[in-house]
């Protein structure tokens, strides 16, 4: 008899466990219908527009009220409406006729930001333009470039100009309607030193071209000595540029191109010149140096 008891207590119980594990499977399967029930969909999830704009929409799958946010970096030339609605609907997106691109998204939320949200991309192509060449550079005795402008994506009636902001550079012409060409003259660079300027091309959108123009060509002549030669440091002028001393010798070998211990004279222009020198000892030398154009940045004097 107490056998039989505790096997139908047994029975009860396996039965009780099924009931409460099939109770928790509904539930679960109730909760999850519920939140797909819940979810917000849109389609399509962009929307790309040409640089004349216009009107296109995508619809909105819900069962919930939703709102609509819209980010953009021109927000005065993007119309979206409605910016709130309820289950199923449509939101349409107005772009006005616009010079350059754009890139916004637009949000639609629910109660759950993160279950209840779509978000479609929107993308306006503006106005596009090539250069060729994109930059130039003039040697020191100036010269002509020849630019050539062409539009990707352009509205009619629109038109091009360009302009600089050195008074070495000229622009002709200064502006145009359509493909075509420009030029940009740069004047003799009188100075030994290197200068830059920026051309500037407004067709819708800005497009800078740099310009460089190298300086008249120049020289580092640099006089040095190997050894102590006994009198202290030893002063050089060379002609047309002043003076400088050296103060110390290299007994390893040629100094290169570098300051350091040298009587150094920058920016000497091709040429011949004459030079002298002398120290406390009451040592003298003197003689001349030639400059020319070249692959090596110095010329070097070795006094003896």
């Amino acid at each position: 008899m107490n056998r039989q008891t505790t096997k139908n207590k047994g029975t009860i119980r396996g039965h009780f466990f099924l009931y409460c594990l099939t109770i928790l499977i509904a539930v679960a399967c109730l909760i999850e219908c519920t939140k797909e029930d819940d979810t917000l969909k849109v389609s399509p999830d962009k929307l790309e527009f040409d640089i004349s704009g216009g009107v296109k929409s995508f619809k909105v799958t819900s069962k919930v009220d939703w709102t609509v946010d819209f980010n953009a970096d021109d927000l005065d030339r993007i119309t979206v409406s409605p910016l709130s609605g309820s289950g199923n609907g449509t939101v349409t997106v107005t772009v006005k006729e616009r010079m350059a691109s754009l890139n916004g998204q637009i949000v639609v939320s629910g109660s759950d930001y993160v279950l209840q949200r779509g978000t479609v991309e929107v993308l306006v192509k503006g106005i596009d333009f090539t250069l060729s060449p994109e930059e130039v550079d003039f040697p020191d005795n100036g010269g002509l470039q020849t630019f050539k402008i062409s539009a990707l994506k352009q509205l009619p009636g629109t038109s091009w100009t360009v302009s600089s902001d050195a008074n070495w550079l000229t622009v002709s012409p200064s502006s145009g309607s359509k493909d075509g060409t420009f030029t940009v003259s740069a004047t003799k660079n009188t100075s030994t030193l290197y200068r830059n300027a920026n051309v500037d091309v407004n067709w819708g959108i800005k497009k800078t071209i740099p310009v460089y123009q190298s300086g008249v060509y120049s020289k580092s002549v640099i006089f040095w000595i190997s050894k102590d030669l006994g009198c202290g440091y030893i002063s050089v002028r060379l002609e047309g540029h002043g003076a400088s001393s050296i103060i110390g010798y290299y007994p390893s070998g040629s100094p290169g191109c570098s300051s350091g211990l040298n009587a150094v004279f920058t920016y000497v222009l091709p040429g011949t010149y004459t030079y002298s020198a002398s120290c406390s000892g009451g040592r003298e030398w003197s003689g001349s140096v030639s400059v020319v154009k070249d692959d090596n940045s110095c010329v070097l004097i070795k006094l003896e």
